[in-house]
């Protein structure tokens, strides 16, 4: 479903990184020709392995803050610009790659968090090869990596929330033809980012020591794979370093049309000298039901499974984090706890049978043992499309939380929201779109309620131009002197297929942010901004 259709039309126009693709240097061309192909063909192409290509992309966003009105003056009245390029290299089963990133500021507060940096940044080295009935992989420098469905190991990027993590050292891939069996092997340091997005904080590089390790067979339409890996944080404290070491494997089948998997996994840990163990089991299941409908099962039970931890970052004050646990939740559900908890949830699509239309469902129930207190999700969308070219969506949900032994209310959110495109004439449409939640918090005796909420209003023409508003509400504070409403306006202007243009003018509203269980708290935004991106 897509409630973030409002704040979405926001991060599509404005996102910083660069396309989509151009950042995924793995998906270099392997030349492996076969018997069958002929070594001369008469008026055809030559056969031999694809000469090197070279490509990048350049994105440059700047940034005047002024007054945003949230009563902290250390993030008001200075200038930005940051910039990234990134440069790719590959052919014949190479590739290399490399990334330029700076940041400078103008009248940035003394506070020594924000600082100008100018550094290489995502230097890789990789091949794919053919030795024998083998298949070897080799990738040397910046990598991400995700060991099974992340429970123990996960290192990746996230751009919606600014969060970059890759390991500087190398990786190891033996596979046997058709998958039958593979061997991955890795290790070096962790390596962030190092521009905390969201308040553009400088953030030191980790270098927390990570190694990991996965064997996995396949037998028809069946796999079976165990791993594990281990992270030793660099920074000591009076007990020592802190590490956390996470272990087990699991099975994925077809079960005719359905398929079934499971992952159990063991962990122990060191923190502040005391050692501690938990585990981990999480099973999904998939089932087409006809044409029209397709329903998913998620199943976790998590027992003091924490997320792999490491150094404190010096942007967020927050330990890295290199694990990335399931959340059987909404991708933007924001979690108080995802380490002791017991729960799941169903999640339907279904063609509905009149006209070209789609709605989803997905139900939930938890038990967080951390925080002593049950949760539920009930979540729905409904979104039809007609030959015309209109399309609309009504989405709705509605989430519970509430004490275990009393059964008071914690919090509830009510969220309501929908979009609506319209074709007006020849390559110009209309796009709106709007969301509110209603939040309810129990603080002492009192129930606290507030709003929060965003409404857009788009024109577009093509892929070319856009141009949009928006108002944003926030009554969360109820400060005198701090915003609670916002406005803004934006345009873009793809200038050719390798240029496009975005700016931003106004206010927008910050708050937490969250992805599949990572949340950032944003400050409000008040000022200009200019973003530029170029692919070559």
């Amino acid at each position: 479903m897509r409630w973030w259709a409002a704040s979405g039309l926001v991060a599509t126009l404005l996102a910083a990184g660069p396309p989509a693709g151009a950042q995924d240097v793995h998906e270099w061309i392997l030349w492996d020709p076969s018997p069958e192909q002929p070594e001369d063909v008469e008026d055809g192409p030559a056969w031999g392995p694809p000469p090197p290509s070279f490509n990048g992309t350049s994105t440059v966003l700047v940034e005047w803050h002024a007054d945003n009105r949230n009563g902290d003056p250390r993030d008001d009245d200075y200038g930005d610009a940051i910039s990234r390029t990134q440069l790719v290299l590959e052919g014949g089963g190479w590739y290399a790659s490399t990334r330029l990133d700076g940041v400078f500021f103008r009248d940035a507060p003394h506070d020594g968090a924000r600082r100008d940096d100018l550094r290489v940044e995502r230097v890789a080295l990789g091949t794919e090869q053919q030795i024998g009935a083998f298949r070897l992989g080799v990738e040397a420098g910046d990598l991400y990596a995700q060991l099974g469905r992340g429970l123990v190991l996960s290192l990746r990027q996230m751009d919606e929330l600014g969060v970059d993590v890759a390991l500087r050292g190398a990786k190891v891939e033996l596979t046997l033809p058709g998958d039958a069996w593979r061997m991955t092997v890795l290790g070096g340091v962790t390596n962030s980012v190092n521009l905390e997005m969201q308040r553009l904080h400088f953030v030191e590089d980790p270098v927390d020591a990570v190694a990991g390790a996965r064997a996995e067979g396949r037998a028809g339409a069946t796999t079976i794979g165990v791993h594990g890996a281990g992270v030793r944080a660099r920074e000591a404290g009076v007990f020592g370093n802190d590490h956390t070491a996470s272990f087990g494997g699991g099975v994925d089948t077809e079960l005719g049309d359905a398929t079934v998997g499971v992952e159990i996994d063991g962990q122990t840990r060191r923190r502040a000298g005391i050692h501690d163990d938990g585990w981990a089991a999480y099973a999904t299941a998939t089932l087409p039901i006809g044409d029209r409908v397709f329903l998913l099962a998620e199943l976790k039970h998590y027992a003091s499974f924490e997320a792999m931890r490491g150094s404190t970052s010096t942007g967020d004050r927050l330990p890295f984090g290199y694990s990335l646990p399931p959340t059987a939740e909404p991708e933007d559900q924001e979690l108080l706890d995802n380490t002791d908890i017991t729960g799941g949830r169903i999640l339907a699509d279904v063609v509905v049978p009149w006209g070209d239309s789609t709605a989803d469902v997905s139900l939930g129930l938890f038990r967080d043992r951390r925080f002593d207190q049950w949760f539920a999700h009930a979540v729905g969308s409904l979104e039809r499309r007609w030959e015309s070219g209109v399309s609309a969506e009504v989405a709705a949900g509605y989430r519970r939380e509430w004490d275990v032994a009393t059964g008071d209310l914690r919090r509830a959110i009510l969220a309501i929201g929908g979009d609506l495109t319209v074709p007006i004439s020849g390559a110009w449409s209309v796009h709106g779109a709007v969301r509110d939640e209603t939040h309810a918090e129990a603080v002492g005796q009192v129930r606290h309620v507030f709003h929060r909420g965003t409404a857009t209003l788009e024109a577009q023409s093509g892929e070319d131009l856009a141009v949009a508003g928006g108002f944003e509400w926030d009554t969360q504070g109820d400060v005198e002197g701090v915003a609670d409403t916002f406005a803004f306006g934006l345009v873009r202007w793809r200038a050719s297929d390798a240029l496009t243009l975005s700016g931003l003018f106004g206010t927008q509203r910050g708050g937490v942010k969250c992805l599949g269980g990572v949340c950032r708290t944003a400050p409000p935004f008040a000022g200009a901004r200019l973003d530029a991106s170029l692919r070559f």
